[in-house]
């Protein structure tokens, strides 16, 4: 079955970005799960929202990885699925690499 797009919302107060940051702080004190790369692909996923002013964001690995300081290509993916099961955000990909996969950022 296909799935259907979000409509994508538009982003235009920074406020929203902290109040993403603070509960996302709040909630990850409790979560051994999360680690220091966690911290760094989430942070750099709110910084490309704040660019884009839009929610859901468009994003290619490589440009985040670089912005993450993430090297690897495996451990990018281990942890963008990570925070996608964990909870933080959904992650869409494209699985083609023309085009951008799709990241939500969740109000926890």
């Amino acid at each position: 079955m296909k799935q259907l797009a979000k409509p994508k919302e538009e982003f235009t107060d920074l406020n929203e970005a902290l109040i993403l940051i603070n509960d996302f702080f709040l909630s990850i004190e409790s979560d051994p799960r999360v680690g220091p790369m966690h911290i760094c692909l989430y942070l750099t996923l709110i910084d490309q929202m704040t660019i884009d002013k839009t929610n859901p964001i468009s994003i290619r690995s490589r440009k985040i990885m670089s912005k993450a300081k993430i090297f690897g290509v495996g451990t990018y993916h281990r942890v963008i699925r990570d925070l996608n099961e964990f909870g933080y955000i959904e992650y869409v990909p494209s699985h083609y690499h023309r085009k951008a996969s799709q990241v939500y950022l969740k109000k926890i």
